[in-house]
């Protein structure tokens, strides 16, 4: 069993992560690093 205030702590560190995900990826498009949805896909299969 985890304690409420571990979850919230968790669901917190995971919401921190998700920003830092999408902040990279708003600088990497500021500088013009974009690939096409075909390159990005590619590399998830």
């Amino acid at each position: 069993m985890i304690y409420e205030s571990e979850y919230a702590a968790y669901q917190q560190l995971k919401l921190q992560a998700l920003q830092g995900d999408l902040n990279a990826g708003i600088r990497q498009a500021d500088e013009g690093q974009l690939v096409d949805s075909e390159t990005a896909f590619n590399a998830l299969i």
